[in-house]
């Protein structure tokens, strides 16, 4: 609107089939915090961030946590298993089944990256009932409910945070679902993109031609 500010928009996100990341009948509480990561090694995804994060979390914290790394297949990912005093499992590469599987079995999705085009994994882990801590950047940051990203580069925030959803983790008694995340994720679904597309065409067809 700054830079067009007499030109007619309207924004159409990319549309997710929701329905299939649901949780389905739900599942048993994890034994350990489960964390997961979804990105390559390229220095955006800001990996290597979320290993300065860990180091500093409490100790009991991090000896009941599990922490997933899917799709950075680079030697320092492995070696993040041994540097962190927690279980780390790296999987280089998963098949949509598997990483659904994976997905499916986490309690908070850690997304740190500094820039994307859409940013999938959090839409996708919402969908799926997951919570999310996300950084306060775009364009992903356009993805997640008002006011729920973090300072990108803020540890003590993340830190915060991991550890108030690992409480959360450790006073429940069994897993649900969010609801509320699942609802923000319905806003981004397929149905609402066809939607918002219809929308778009109606307009342009209904404007005056230019003489």
């Amino acid at each position: 609107e700054a830079a067009f500010p007499h030109v007619a928009s309207m924004t159409v996100p990319l549309g997710l089939n929701t329905e299939a990341f649901g949780p389905g009948a739900g599942r048993d509480k994890n034994p350990g915090f489960t964390m997961l990561y979804v990105g390559s090694a390229d220095p955006r995804k800001r990996r290597s961030f979320l290993e300065q994060v860990l180091s500093t979390c409490k100790a009991d914290v991090l000896a009941n946590s599990v922490f997933h790394v899917v799709g950075d297949r680079s030697p320092e990912a492995h070696a993040m298993a041994s540097s962190l005093k927690m279980e780390v499992v790296v999987h280089p590469r998963l098949d949509d089944q598997a990483l659904m599987d994976v997905r499916h079995g986490a309690d908070l999705l850690l997304f740190p990256s500094a820039a994307e085009g859409y940013g999938y994994p959090p839409i996708e882990a919402m969908a799926a009932g997951c919570p999310v801590l996300c950084s306060d950047l775009p364009a992903h940051n356009e993805l997640m409910p008002e006011g729920s990203c973090l300072p990108a580069g803020d540890i003590a925030a993340w830190r915060e945070a991991i550890e108030a959803g690992y409480h959360s983790w450790d006073e429940s008694k069994a897993w649900e679902p969010d609801q509320s995340l699942m609802k923000h994720a319905q806003t981004f679904s397929s149905e609402v993109f066809v939607e918002r597309m219809n929308a778009a065409y109606d307009d342009v067809l209904s404007r005056p031609t230019p003489q």
